[in-house]
């Protein structure tokens, strides 16, 4: 799992990936909800220039693909 943030306007390209693998937690049977929340890296440019980060992310309701333009 990754993903690819683009936004042209600010030259920002970046991968993210997740720092430890199986970060999704499946809680279907008490809470009915499978969400994704975890450590995370990122790696890519900004306007050209190389940078690197470390985060967290956490998301539900993912079900389809983001296609809404920034």
């Amino acid at each position: 799992m990754k993903w690819r943030l683009r936004a042209p306007t600010i030259g920002l390209d970046v991968t993210v990936s997740p720092a430890f693998p199986d970060q999704e937690l499946n809680t279907a049977k008490s809470t009915q909800v499978i969400y994704w929340e975890g450590a995370v890296r990122a790696e890519g440019t900004v306007s050209g220039r190389p940078v690197k980060a470390t985060g967290y992310v956490e998301m539900t309701g993912y079900a389809a693909p983001f296609r809404k333009r920034l």
